[in-house]
């Protein structure tokens, strides 16, 4: 769901939603730097999140001279008084007064799962520095601490983000509150046999006392069906043909409360948790895309090599590692696609079997696989300038492996590789360098002006 925007620090629909955490306490991680601009110490990020049950509180203090990285805890309650400290330049958490200027207001999103704040669905709400921080550029290094090669870096690690792109992400200087969903989610589900009933399992607070309803809709072509079920006993099953291309989904109390949503298409696997989750989808859809072959959202690559550690790819290796980055990038800065690794430009499946072997000096087994999908998926995030979350996935088609690198868009912002600054965009079944002088204003805004 789009953001909305309130007007005030501490709006009353925040105040309402924290009644629900009332009596726990919160977990709050800062990162708080000297700035090279100013000179006063201003705030790099600041997350609060409720403790679990059970867990006991952190508290600590890293100084590192330039940068002081802190972990303490804060009662619901007092959440309001501190973000009135902060908007004042009273508030000393990390031993330093933040001399920060913060808006005066706040944002306000709910979120669904694979956010990129938490692992769970729920509300976020963030307070932003009225300029960006200015931070320092060495190393942090002390005996008895750990060590950090940049800020950036260690407020990746400190503030435990589900995502953080360091110095391009731009919730640099904001303090942040996590609101996981707890009162009623969607636990888990699974699919009928036959692909056709859907079973959600949800859970929470409430998920047993109140009267809990999946409310939605399900698209098969162009054509709209309505879904409504009663969750019983904390089970909902819903009647969702193979057909079916796009899935909106909301878990809803008796009051109309959303708790939690789900909004996807079978066309977007990283935005189809339930319909990407199917028996056959996947070999469905690689046999569409072999049929249909390359376009404006498919990309053919054979297997590619990626860096081992301690060692480095040869200049062929490398080049078509390239070209994979090269169609991450192109297609996130266009309508987002796949890329299917094991097919050759000519629609031929020439899997991982062989080519891994000799790459790898191991037979390719499934864990194996699956394995160099995770570092795959690492090493591309990794090259990227400006976060995509991309997945990464093994398949099996005619038993042959297969690996499927799915491409969110990136719209409105805009990817680059970190070694190779050129704005490119997917044009038809091919990956196009777009000259500065085709730029619109935004894209000479971020890109800058050629000389």
């Amino acid at each position: 769901m789009n953001p909305t925007y309130h007007q005030e620090i501490f709006p009353q629909q925040l105040k309402r939603e924290l009644q629900v955490w009332m009596g726990k306490a919160f977990e709050r991680r800062t990162v708080v730097i000297k700035d090279q601009s100013t000179g006063g110490w201003v705030l790099l990020g600041c997350v609060l999140r409720p403790l679990p049950d059970g867990a006991a509180p952190e508290n600590a203090r890293l100084d590192y001279g330039t940068s002081v990285l802190a972990a303490d805890w804060i009662a619901a309650a007092d959440i309001r008084e501190f973000l009135g400290d902060v908007a004042n330049k009273l508030c000393d958490i990390t031993g330093k007064v933040v001399t920060s200027t913060f808006r005066g207001q706040c944002e306000r999103h709910h979120v669904r799962v694979r956010n990129y704040w938490m692992e769970s669905p729920g509300i976020v709400y963030g307070w932003s520095a009225t300029e960006q921080p200015n931070p320092p550029t060495q190393p942090l290094l002390q005996l008895m601490a750990p060590f950090y090669p940049d800020v950036h870096e260690a407020a990746k690690d400190w503030l435990q983000l589900r995502e953080y792109s360091g110095q391009s992400d731009g919730r640099r200087g904001s303090i942040m509150l996590l609101l996981p969903e707890t009162r009623a989610f969607i636990e888990s589900h699974s699919w009928s046999e036959d692909d056709e009933h859907l079973r959600l399992v949800v859970a929470g607070s409430v998920a047993q006392t109140d009267t809990i309803s999946v409310k939605g809709a399900y698209w098969v072509g162009k054509d709209i069906t309505q879904l409504h079920e009663r969750v019983t006993d904390g089970v909902a099953t819903l009647p969702i043909p193979r057909e079916a291309v796009r899935l909106d989904l909301h878990l809803l109390g008796p009051d109309g409360t959303v708790y939690e949503f789900e909004q996807e298409r079978v066309d977007f696997p990283l935005q189809s948790r339930f319909l990407g989750s199917r028996h056959k989808v996947s070999e469905d859809r690689i046999t569409q895309a072999l049929k249909a072959g390359e376009g404006l959202h498919t990309e053919f690559k054979p297997f590619v090599a990626i860096p081992q550690k301690n060692g480095s790819l040869n200049s062929s290796q490398q080049a078509k590692l390239d070209e994979v980055l090269e169609s991450v990038v192109a297609l996130s800065n266009a309508a987002g696609g796949t890329v299917f690794l094991g097919v050759t430009n000519d629609v031929r499946v020439s899997g991982f079997k062989a080519d891994f072997a000799k790459w790898k000096g191991e037979r390719a087994t499934k864990e194996l696989v699956e394995s160099y999908a995770r570092e795959l998926r690492s090493h591309i995030r990794d090259q990227l300038y400006l976060p995509v979350d991309i997945d990464v996935t093994v398949s099996q088609l005619d038993d042959e492996f297969l690996v499927l690198i799915e491409v969110p868009a990136s719209l409105p912002r805009y990817v680059s590789l970190k070694k190779d600054p050129r704005l490119l965009r997917r044009h038809g079944a091919s990956n196009r360098s777009v000259p500065p002088e085709e730029w619109t204003p935004r894209e000479r805004d971020i890109f800058g002006n050629p000389r």
